[in-house]
């Protein structure tokens, strides 16, 4: 089942994000800090929505922010984090969280939906089998 997170979800968030950091290229980057997680998380419930796959347990999460675009001021939904525990990757769990996303984005008035991709990740095929278009590519460095 596929619902909107609250509050109370947060310690499963907080667990979910910090798994997600260990386990991708990003946590070279950023060390996991439940503290500022939980803030995200909060951030994130009152400013777009976490949608959980509850099998139960909670086995995946995707989270959006509804923002104005900074060059066109249109809104669209940034992706703040999309995770599947990874022995739930196989079946229909991520792209139901992420049709969950765009139906989300669609009745929020959204005009796009902006999702990432890691490096190296065949994420990116996923997206565009799905009418995605590659935009940029993100490099970031790590400084001192």
């Amino acid at each position: 089942m596929i619902r909107p997170a609250t509050e109370a979800d947060t310690p499963r968030l907080v667990e979910m994000t910090t798994r997600f950091l260990e386990t991708t290229p990003y946590g070279t980057m950023f060390q996991a800090d439940p503290a500022q997680i939980a803030k995200l998380v909060a951030l994130v419930l009152k400013h777009g929505v976490i949608l959980l796959a509850d099998v139960p347990p909670v086995v995946g999460m995707i989270a959006l922010a509804a923002l104005p675009h900074p060059l066109s001021g249109h809104i669209y939904a940034d992706e703040q984090v999309w995770w599947v525990e990874p022995e739930h990757r196989k079946g229909t769990i991520g792209p139901r969280l992420l049709m969950a996303a765009e139906a989300w984005a669609r009745q929020h008035g959204c005009q796009s939906v902006k999702m990432v991709a890691q490096a190296g990740s065949s994420v990116g095929c996923h997206y565009r089998r799905l009418g995605y278009q590659e935009v940029e590519t993100a490099f970031v460095k790590k400084l001192a």
